[in-house]
């Protein structure tokens, strides 16, 4: 039951949080999934587009670009050409749960 209820909680969460939010949330699920740990970070590897983010977030790919350009700015994510890297795993959960 306590299971549950947390799948639920960040189920609601994905839905109702900010742009940033959600954004930061499917950042921190994807690298649980796919990330490779590394000194500076971890690397998701993956060609993934603002569209799709935009996709996972029910956002807009706008949204989403302002999203990761502000934590990029703020030194929690670094992007390249088909790579994302998130310098700061703590900053990033802090801002998915808002």
């Amino acid at each position: 039951v306590a299971g549950q209820l947390s799948s639920t909680r960040a189920a609601f969460a994905a839905v109702t949080g900010t742009v940033a939010q959600r954004v930061a949330g499917a950042l921190v699920r994807l690298a649980a999934k796919f990330g490779d740990p590394g000194p500076d970070g971890v690397l998701l590897q993956v060609p993934l587009t603002r569209a799709d983010l935009a996709g996972m977030t029910g956002s807009t790919t706008e949204s989403v670009s302002r999203a990761m350009s502000a934590m990029r700015r703020d030194g929690v994510i670094d992007t390249g050409r088909k790579w994302t890297a998130i310098t700061d795993m703590a900053a990033l959960r802090e801002l998915a749960e808002g």
